[in-house]
């Protein structure tokens, strides 16, 4: 046949109709549509698993599911974990029935083991995982949720409602999403063997996507199940990309959604295996790798702009000073701060100005008979200090400077008694002018109902506030937020005498480096201080070393890093997941008081 077919070719250009039409009729194409290299494996699984975010307050590159009910969500988790770990697992809870109702409930962060027993921590990419997509109205997750946990609004443990979404008085509703919080990568997981999708399921996607779109987060799509699709794939999974019926359903996903067929990846669920199988494992990491891509550049890009963000700030405060500093120069109205410089204690005034003391609290020298021959005087300087006229014949105008007049009316007015009426006359018109330029002061003047007991000195009512300590802390791996428990108890022991403020590496004044420590200690502490965070910052830094145990009096004799950790200053500490925070133990207490100490010492 294949010679009857070259001889037609040779003698008349072109082959024969039976050929053609054999060659029509084949579902795959002589050539992979998308190259890739079957035998990176190694590679791949290297470069997701020694990824690390770069910036320092994002611990977990996070990755939202969404899709139709069925689609393989969970299922897609589980392999992951496999590929990862080496070793079948299963952390998320998969159907293994068909339905038309979504198997998860809960919004679930799903965190991937790395190592074991006492070294055991996580890698930093982690996978949410939604309620199915089902068609019709109050039914399966409502599109409105996924757009809010895209914004990092949505708590762990929050049980999804069908008849209405999230309210922000709900228990599982997050109001201050951190940048750790929010999702860096939407993926959207479809089965390839579904027939046609259902329209409502279609326009809930495409208005996640568009939110997506809005908040310039990447998006990618995972075809499941293409083994049961095409027998071709489930005799030879290398021709996925040979298939035709699968290229076409990837095309019509794309125009359908919205997402570039570049943007889809096709992956095989391990299901029915119970060994690992090296091509499945190739396809899942292929897409692996570029989610990790993708939501790294999402990452790097925020950064950029929060830091483009920072520098304007800088500038418009900057401005702001300028201006300030101009309307300082010009005339000002009366100002609070010049009444209370005049009212300082030991200073003897008229019987307005001493009841005005006693209501702020102030205390007032008795002084002797001879002072109040001087309050007269004192109280014209006090007009005139905040800005009131005051002219030949006495009374204080609203101008803002002191009439000359003549030598006798100066004299006349400085050498009033306050028995004289027309002298007491022109301090009930100046206390009248005061009080409006002082609203808060007359008010309180005006009340007078203060009683001993409940007034406040001068002093512990305008107490300055505390110096401000900026602080940038680092976690290396995941402390089960025992790393944020620390942080929250430095701040209330120490918000007497200084005021933490977290901030960025760039304007800290110190880093605290939380380092999770198991056998290998000595390796990961090298880690931590290579990280460029701490080796490129310049700032002088904590080292807290934590060790993952349930023993309050373990022992950490074995874990000498001071050849590791020469001139650094660390210390030792004692967490488990089961409590929240750190243990209850000496040795705890210690460490924090340490680095309170280190802390006081920056203010």
């Amino acid at each position: 046949m294949a010679q009857q077919s070259d001889f037609f070719k040779r003698l008349f250009g072109f082959e024969s109709p039976e050929h053609t039409a054999q060659k029509a009729e084949s579902p795959t194409l002589d050539e992979p549509w998308r190259e890739l290299d079957w035998g990176e494996k190694q590679k791949n699984l290297k470069y997701v698993q020694e990824y690390k975010p770069e910036q320092d307050d994002i611990r977990y590159l996070r990755v939202l599911l969404y899709g139709p009910v069925g689609a393989g969500k969970s299922s897609f988790i589980n392999s992951v974990s496999s590929v990862l770990r080496g070793r079948m697992t299963i952390p998320a809870l998969a159907s293994a029935t068909t339905s038309d109702k979504s198997f998860t409930k809960k919004y679930e962060t799903h965190k991937f083991n790395k190592g074991r027993g006492r070294a055991k921590t996580f890698y930093p990419l982690v996978f949410n995982d939604f309620m199915g997509l089902e068609d019709g109205t109050n039914r399966g997750v409502h599109a409105d949720d996924i757009k809010l946990a895209l914004e990092g609004h949505l708590k762990e443990g929050y049980e999804f409602n069908q008849v209405a979404p999230i309210s922000q008085d709900d228990p599982g509703y997050n109001p201050t999403p951190s940048a750790d919080d929010r999702v860096h990568v939407l993926v959207c997981v479809m089965s390839a063997n579904t027939p046609q999708m259902n329209s409502s399921v279609l326009e809930k996607m495409k208005s996640v996507r568009e939110t997506a779109s809005d908040l310039g987060i990447p998006q990618m799509a995972m075809m499941t199940c293409i083994d049961e699709a095409y027998c071709e794939i489930d005799k030879d999974l290398r021709t996925v990309y040979k298939s035709k019926y699968l290229r076409k359903k990837m095309k019509d996903f794309s125009s359908a959604v919205g997402i570039p067929v570049n943007c889809i990846f096709p992956v095989k669920n391990y299901s029915e295996e119970i060994d690992m199988n090296d091509d499945i494992d190739t396809l899942i990491l292929s897409a692996l790798r570029k989610m990790v891509d993708f939501g790294d550049d999402f990452i790097e890009k925020a950064e950029m702009a929060a830091v483009g963000a920072e520098d304007n700030n800088m500038e418009d405060n900057g401005s702001a000073g300028e201006k300030d500093h101009k309307a300082a120069s010009q005339p000002e109205g009366p100002k609070l701060e010049t009444a209370l410089q005049i009212y300082q204690p030991g200073n003897s005034h008229t019987e307005t100005s001493s009841a005005m003391m006693d209501n702020l609290g102030m205390e007032q020298d008795d002084g002797d008979e001879s002072s109040s021959e001087k309050s007269t005087e004192t109280s014209f300087a006090m007009m005139d200090n905040l800005g009131g006229t005051q002219s030949q014949n006495g009374n204080c105008d609203e101008g803002m400077e002191q009439d000359d007049g003549d030598e006798s009316s100066s004299e006349k007015s400085t050498g009033s008694n306050t028995d004289d009426p027309s002298t007491r006359s022109r301090l009930r018109d100046g206390w009248s002018n005061l009080t409006d330029k002082l609203p808060t002061l007359a008010k309180l003047e005006q009340s007078n109902q203060t009683t001993n007991s409940e007034r406040l000195s001068f002093s512990s009512h305008f107490k300055p506030p505390a110096p401000v300590v900026k602080v940038h802390y680092i976690s290396t791996s995941d402390t089960f937020g025992a790393d944020t428990a620390i942080m929250k108890q430095l701040k209330n022991n120490l918000k007497s005498s200084v005021q933490l403020e977290e901030t960025t590496r760039r304007n800290c004044s110190i880093i605290i480096v939380f380092c999770p420590v198991g056998l290998n200690y000595e390796s990961e502490v090298k880690s931590a201080m290579e990280k460029e965070a701490v080796s490129s910052s310049g700032k002088p830094f904590i080292v807290v070393l934590m060790h993952h145990t349930r023993h309050p009096d373990y022992s950490t004799a074995e874990c000498d890093v001071s050849e590791v950790l020469k001139n650094v200053f660390y210390v030792h500490v004692f967490y488990h997941e089961t409590k929240p925070g750190l243990l209850e133990c000496s040795q705890n207490a210690r460490a924090i008081k340490l680095i309170e100490d280190v802390l006081l010492s920056k203010k």
